[in-house]
């Protein structure tokens, strides 16, 4: 048993020793045996269209080809030649930036919208190109592969209860999560080389990160979390608490040069770019949910809190929940076949389906008791179908039994769902980004008031502006606003 033990070992030493190479961006030795530069390639090219399908591509040629534009001109100034650059403003409203390996690089629509001018922005591409060419996917992919080969040595040689494998499994874990908040710091480092090297100020990429932090205390605020909570960049872009001093000094350490933050271009090439959810998800307004391309719209009770999430829309209260989604059907299939055979399939606890027209559409539902949270709760199913192939579905769950008033509230809201006439789908559009030069007598309060919000309007025009609590409003300088 020792000299298997012994044999797997040094197995492991010569994989790691002839699987290590020098990084020309970082000066460091990395093992990345298991994904060699071709291997990257061949993931971001196989990975990009199912990003697009998750995230969607946003429809603006001027906006893609000018993000295109600012990351191929900083990626000349990196230390590999071999990496082929593709750029990609995507469809989300959700600030953040993100490199998959092979050079394919995201940059969210909600993150453009944040950003104040074009240093900016190219300290976020600076910073996800340092991932690329400091190889990190690689680096933590064949650490992750090595963990485990170590790991199922060390079962096979000490023939380790599944026990000792898991919690070994959980250090490893732990410690690629570690890892790469060290690949962070090294981003920031190569992203900052960068922007020096193609023209831009340094300091852009601390500026940034401020403005990200002030974003996050924002949603904070609008949620009612807790301040501290971690903005949605940093949830895959970790942040500690140096961070921010961290890009300042590394800023320092390069000389002054004149640079042009070229804010006016920016400005004028995000002028009407959509902000907040798009006609491709669907909007929320108020209570309402309307979904202009798919052609419906219906009403949440007063109260509930609404989530659009990408593949259904949620509404909560105290004491229910309304979940709302839809599916694909044959076209010679009943709505009541589908629901008992598709949705309700494997269940044979629910009461009799009863047939029921919401606003001239057939429709079926019925309701069943389950256990949730160690409650017993009601859950009723309302299917309905929409045309010959598309269904929808409301699946409520509340108390067991329901009150009375609840119920009504709920009942009134799916009979709410209704088509929409070409007239009605003409009036409503998504919110857009508006830039404007401010006038004499202009001030926060004034211009925050006409953003489409009901709260924290100089909170959110502050944060979009990159404006500080003591920033005032600077006549025939340019500024954001949120119109519809």
């Amino acid at each position: 048993m020792h000299g298997l033990k012994t044999f797997f070992k040094m197995g492991v030493f010569f994989l790691v020793l002839s699987g290590c190479t020098t990084n020309l961006a970082t000066g460091e030795k990395q093992f990345t045996a298991f994904m060699p530069a071709e291997q990257e390639a061949k993931i971001g090219a196989e990975n990009h269209q199912a990003i697009l399908d998750e995230f969607g591509y946003y429809e603006g040629a001027t906006i893609q080809a000018y993000v295109n534009n600012i990351g191929q001109k900083i990626a000349k100034h990196t230390e590999r030649d071999d990496v082929k650059y593709t750029f990609t403003v995507v469809d989300s409203p959700v600030v953040n930036a993100f490199a998959v390996p092979g050079g394919y690089i995201y940059i969210s629509r909600g993150l453009m919208a944040l950003a104040n001018d074009e240093a900016e922005l190219a300290s976020v591409i600076g910073h996800e190109i340092g991932h690329i060419t400091a190889r990190h996917s690689a680096q933590q992919q064949s650490q992750g592969v090595l963990a485990n080969l170590g790991l199922a040595a060390l079962s096979i040689a000490t023939d380790a209860p599944a026990a000792l494998g898991q919690a070994a499994s959980l250090g490893a874990d732990l410690y690629l999560k570690s890892y790469s908040r060290k690949h962070e710091h090294q981003a920031d480092e190569l992203g900052i080389r960068y922007l020096y090297r193609a023209g831009y100020n340094p300091s852009a990429s601390a500026e940034f990160l401020e403005q990200l932090e002030a974003e996050g205390n924002l949603n904070a605020l609008i949620e009612g979390k807790n301040a501290n909570a971690v903005p949605e960049y940093f949830s895959t872009h970790p942040i500690t608490t140096d961070r921010i001093d961290r890009t300042i000094q590394l800023a320092a350490n390069y000389p002054l040069q004149s640079t042009d933050d070229k804010k006016v271009t920016y400005f004028s090439t995000i002028d009407g770019i959509v902000y907040g959810e798009s006609p491709r998800n669907g909007y929320v307004r108020g209570q309402d949910f309307i979904h202009t391309e798919l052609g419906f719209k219906f009403s949440f009770p007063e109260g509930y809190k609404i989530s659009n999430l990408p593949t259904q829309v949620v509404g909560q209260s105290s004491n229910s929940v309304m979940v709302f989604d839809g599916a694909k059907k044959e076209a010679g299939q009943s709505i009541q076949d589908y629901l008992i055979n598709v949705w309700l399939k494997n269940r044979s606890d629910y009461a009799v389906p009863e047939t029921i027209t919401v606003n001239g559409m057939p429709a079926v539902t019925t309701s069943f008791s389950a256990l949730a949270s160690g409650k017993t709760r009601t859950t009723r199913i309302i299917a309905i179908a929409f045309d010959n192939t598309q269904v929808y579905r409301f699946a409520i769950q509340t108390a067991n039994p329901p009150p009375a008033t609840i119920l009504t509230d709920l009942k009134r809201a799916t009979y709410s769902f209704k088509k929409l006439s070409a007239a009605e789908k003409a009036q409503y559009k998504p919110k857009r980004i508006k830039v404007f030069a401010a006038k004499a007598g202009d001030t926060v309060a004034s211009l925050a008031a006409r953003i489409p919000f009901d709260d924290h309007k100089e909170q959110r025009f502050r944060v979009l502006n990159g404006l500080s609590a003591r920033d005032t409003i600077q006549p025939n300088k340019l500024y954001k606003t949120i119109v519809e």
